[in-house]
């Protein structure tokens, strides 16, 4: 799954639309908390090899790792799924933009005012509109796939450890 989520975000470098947190999310929900935020950490240690490590990239493996592993805690509705995803990644994608930006507005901006924050959130929300419409994209296209796919590794993957 960390390879998938990483070179998915190499492919779409520079946009924020990209499937990452849409494979990071689904991983929690199947999986569970520790394996949803392993995905989410490595998936941002492992894709900032080639993009790029700074101060940040600790700040973006606990900012997706906690977005994968709060997965986990999604009530299970099988009729209400994609939907009930969907919201959710929306929502992540506002909260772990608000989480970027409280780094960014800590590390590079000298003044720490309420004006400063809010001038360096409202800055981000470009990028964070642009990721939860993506993350509604891939969640309502490739949802119910990768969710039956997942589920069924899963249950085999569990019956074959009771073995």
């Amino acid at each position: 799954m960390v390879a998938v989520a990483s070179a998915s975000r190499q492919i779409l470098h520079g946009v924020e639309f990209s499937p990452v947190f849409f494979i990071v999310i689904i991983s929690g929900y199947v999986f569970g908390f520790t394996v949803g935020f392993a995905v989410g950490a490595f998936t941002m240690l492992a894709s900032n090899f080639f993009i790029g490590h700074g101060p940040w990239t600790p700040f973006q493996m606990l900012g997706v790792g906690l977005v994968a592993a709060a997965a986990a805690f999604i009530p299970r509705a099988r009729k209400f799924e994609i939907p009930v995803l969907t919201a959710y990644s929306v929502v992540s994608a506002y909260l772990y933009g608000l989480f970027t930006d409280m780094f960014s507005w800590l590390a590079f901006i000298p003044s720490h005012t309420p004006e400063t924050f809010v001038t360096v959130a409202w800055a981000g929300m470009v990028a964070n509109t642009v990721r939860a419409v993506g993350n509604i994209f891939f969640m309502t296209i490739f949802g119910p796939t990768f969710l039956k796919i997942l589920l069924r590794f899963r249950r085999r993957l569990t019956c074959i450890t009771r073995r």
